[in-house]
């Protein structure tokens, strides 16, 4: 006779710390031996990167700037703010998308999830139209110098971790290429001149 004992489901990250992967565990106890089942599925993952002319240093000071971010693009991007928390891992913050991407997504709430100064920015979204296709959905920006060209240029990197609530739910293609073409934007924008 077994008897199953409940069932923990949790998350793991890679090496790198920004890749999570949802892991399912039971115990079951069969004639006194106590068994560990551990099912680890990797989620589905989609990236991209674009190359920009400025400094790594100046698109992490844009992209962790609420008052720039919302500024590069009013259109892409009409507002940004913290409703809790400054930025550390735990603040939550929302983007309002303006109306170039209404047909897709109006508002994303994030809840931080990792922080590595002016390399790395993770979350994951817990509210808004993506909440609505992805279960888990946790995105990593990143942004690193090109190597030679430090002072010039950097790669910026966008990295979306998801199921999908339905098998119908494509990947988020759009998202992707909304958040290439918006860091892209990070280039030409007046606001952050300085």
């Amino acid at each position: 006779m077994s008897k199953q004992l409940p069932l923990y489901k949790g998350q793991l990250n890679d090496s790198a710390g920004c890749a999570p992967q949802e892991t399912l565990a039971t115990t079951l106890l069969s004639r006194g031996l106590e068994v560990r089942l551990v099912v680890t599925r990797k989620m589905k993952s989609l990236q991209g990167e674009v190359q920009l002319n400025i400094t790594a240093a100046k698109a992490w000071k844009m992209f962790t700037d609420n008052e720039i971010l919302g500024k590069i693009n009013p259109g892409m991007l009409s507002g940004v703010e913290y409703l809790e928390g400054d930025g550390s891992p735990g603040s939550l913050r929302v983007f309002k998308l303006g109306p170039a991407l209404h047909h897709f997504v109006k508002e994303s709430v994030q809840k931080v999830e990792k922080v590595e100064t002016g390399q790395c920015f993770g979350y994951e979204v817990i509210g808004g139209e993506l909440k609505e296709l992805y279960d888990p959905y946790h995105v990593t920006f990143s942004f690193a110098p090109v190597p030679g060209k430090e002072g010039e240029q950097c790669v910026a990197g966008w990295k979306a971790e998801f199921e999908p609530i339905s098998t119908a739910t494509p990947p988020p293609e759009k998202a992707k290429d909304a958040a290439l073409g918006f860091l892209k934007l990070f280039e030409t924008c007046e606001a952050a001149a300085n």
